[in-house]
């Protein structure tokens, strides 16, 4: 079996086009009681790939707890009250770098274009 990781960059200063989101679809904010959903939805969409392990609810605890936890940066698109698909960004200051962590859990083909995210970085 094969692994692929791809690291994509853009200049900063090239402006992003704006993307219309599948019909049904918005992008709102998580807030606390969001985020079980967010880690169930984040759980859902990687439970198939290389490696994958369930988390527990302790991990779902400390997750809450760490330096990389920036909800107010994340980018969630809602499915009415279900998540669709996510982009948990955060910025890493010990590193001085900007984190994506990208999961969809529909076919947001005819919305991801190419860029940084998969295209879930442009403005919606």
């Amino acid at each position: 079996m094969a692994r692929t990781l791809v690291t994509m960059t853009r200049p900063a200063t090239q402006t992003l086009t704006s993307r219309r989101l599948p019909e049904g679809l918005e992008v709102r904010p998580a807030h606390p009681d969001h985020y079980r959903a967010v880690w169930d939805a984040w759980e859902e969409a990687y439970r198939d790939h290389w490696g994958y392990s369930p988390r527990t609810e302790k991990d779902f605890v400390a997750w809450q707890t760490s330096r990389l936890f920036q909800p107010d940066l994340w980018k969630v698109a809602w499915d009415g009250e279900d998540v669709a698909g996510l982009v948990l960004n955060c910025i890493d200051q010990r590193r001085n770098d900007w984190v994506a962590s990208v999961a969809d859990t529909r076919d947001m083909s005819s919305f991801v274009v190419p860029g940084a995210g998969g295209g879930w970085l442009v403005p919606c």
